[in-house]
């Protein structure tokens, strides 16, 4: 089989159908990461998240520019809390609040609502 760019494409949403049973048995939101490919092969990393599936979600849905959210990323802690600034259609930019440092999180990052 020849891997291209469709090929990702129906790959991620087989994937993601796939892992739906997954994702409701273990309690657990599982999301790929962006899919590397050459002409025979595929790689994708996939993270999975404790918590419901509807307390996680990608960047650039259910949030709104002003909403206060958390990470589920190795690079930050639990405890920091992020105001959203800016909404792309891949990616979305944030600042810190207790240090108002900017940053641009790609879609690999996974957010939740803060209380």
């Amino acid at each position: 089989m020849k891997i291209n760019a469709n090929t990702c494409d129906s790959y991620r949403r087989d994937v993601k159908n796939a892992l739906k049973a997954v994702e409701e048995r273990y309690g657990v939101s599982i999301s790929l990461g962006t899919i590397s490919y050459s002409g025979t092969e595929m790689r994708v990393k996939l993270t999975a998240v404790g918590g419901e599936s509807s307390d996680v979600t990608s960047p650039t849905k259910g949030f709104a520019v002003g909403n206060i959210v958390g990470i589920n990323h190795k690079t930050f802690s639990p405890s920091q809390k992020f105001r959203v600034i800016k909404i792309n259609n891949k990616s979305i930019k944030i600042q810190e609040i207790s240090t108002g440092r900017l940053i641009n999180c790609g879609k690999s990052f996974l957010f939740h609502q803060t209380k």
